[in-house]
């Protein structure tokens, strides 16, 4: 309620006279990485690489704070809160990236000409799997949706298994969303090609200026993750490669790494990369190869 309330950003140095002398220091010195630290205590917003993979990726363009509405419910006497940019009647798209210590999701929505990425979901450690407790995670946080279709897209390696177990990732995922009354459409893509492909496809459609291709939306307050992600995947040298070293840096959370970018890659490149027309007229979806 804009008219009763006024809005203003600040950071832990602006609450100093309210904070023990020690606190900001200390919130350093526990932090899980320079970067954890800078947005969560200093409420620095993270800008883009100069050398970005995602060249294209707009915060003003791109990215949207606005995802509920406030309404004065009389006989509670208070305001509540709807979410507005999710429709519980309408399928939800599910992208994931799976590895031993850390696996994610980002979750999207079609909305009309957008795709709306209105969630990420990461798991760092579980009683059973890391898979398992993603699926699970997912199905609680969506218990109350309508429509109970989720199309599946994600890291081709997920088709592989463990040593040892009879199902391979997608397979264990899938059969807890059946289990809990979803039903799955596998876009999982068998190959991938190069970064170099991958990158001219996503930039292509982030730029907006084809009126065929749609609109990507990244809620900002959901979608933390995945944007931090996305703003610090830089390339590496001239041949547009994603560098991925940021997955092997032991003294960076994870979940600000590389892993989040991919699962939107993933989703991205299999739903749209055959619209997309790069130089010299082909489409992105053609001249497949296997990639990390």
């Amino acid at each position: 309620d804009p008219k009763r309330y006024y809005f203003m950003e600040s950071t832990a140095y602006d609450n100093l006279h309210n904070l023990p002398g020690n606190f900001i220091e200390s919130e350093r010195e526990s932090a899980d990485s320079d970067l954890a630290f800078e947005i969560e205590v200093l409420n620095r917003r993270p800008e883009k690489l100069d050398n970005s993979y995602y060249s294209a990726l707009s915060v003003r363009k791109h990215v949207y704070d606005k995802m509920y509405e406030y309404e004065w419910d009389e006989s509670k006497r208070i305001h509540v809160h709807k979410r507005i940019d999710y429709n519980p009647t309408v399928a939800l798209e599910m992208s994931m990236d799976f590895n031993a210590k850390f696996t994610c999701c980002v979750v999207a929505q079609e909305a009309g000409h957008e795709i709306r990425f209105i969630d990420n979901l990461f798991v760092k450690k579980s009683d059973s799997t890391l898979v398992e407790q993603i699926a699970n995670d997912f199905v609680a946080k969506y218990s109350t949706h309508i429509k109970k279709t989720v199309y599946l897209y994600g890291d081709s390696s997920g088709k592989k298994g463990d040593p040892g177990r009879k199902h391979n990732h997608f397979e264990m995922v899938t059969a807890i969303l059946l289990k809990n009354g979803w039903t799955v459409v596998n876009r999982v893509q068998d190959s991938y090609p190069s970064h170099r492909v991958r990158y001219q496809v996503i930039n292509a459609i982030l730029k907006e200026d084809k009126a065929h291709l749609p609109h990507i939306r990244i809620n900002e307050q959901a979608c933390k993750s995945l944007l931090i992600s996305l703003r610090h995947t830089p390339i590496i040298g001239d041949n547009f490669e994603k560098d991925k070293r940021s997955e092997l840096n032991l003294n960076l959370d994870q979940q600000y790494a590389t892993h989040f970018s991919d699962a939107f890659d993933y989703i991205i490149f299999k739903k749209y990369s055959r619209i997309v027309k790069l130089d010299g007229g082909r489409s992105g979806g053609l001249r497949f190869r296997k990639a990390a």
